[in-house]
């Protein structure tokens, strides 16, 4: 299931990021990961140019928003894919998955 195609390279806890997906979900996420550079640009100008406050709020609202959905379609990713698997076979990882998902859950609501 796994190919150099569709494979990133491993994240720092030694898994690789989208192991279990096809390319496309990558190149997904990748597309959205241009939106959110498009929106900082976007950002440092209005700050740039002393735009009201307001628009500056809604600048940083959009950002966030396409933050979020990178995040969520990381998250869906995983969640069909290692973390399924893992409980699917009873593997001892899965309660370790679970805990990682609750961890970075945890972190990103702070």
């Amino acid at each position: 299931m796994e190919n150099s195609a569709s494979t990133l390279r491993d994240n720092e806890n030694g898994g690789a990021l989208y192991r279990h997906s096809p390319s496309k979900v990558a190149e997904s996420v990748l597309q959205r990961l241009v939106i959110v550079e498009v929106k900082v640009k976007e950002l440092q100008k209005v700050v740039a140019e002393e735009n009201y406050c307001v628009g500056i709020l809604k600048q940083i609202s959009a950002l966030r928003s396409a933050l979020n959905k990178v995040s969520q379609m990381i998250l869906k990713n995983h969640l069909e894919g290692c973390v399924s698997e893992s409980l699917v076979d009873g593997s001892l990882q899965s309660k370790e998955k679970i805990r990682e998902l609750i961890e970075v859950i945890s972190k990103s609501e702070t």
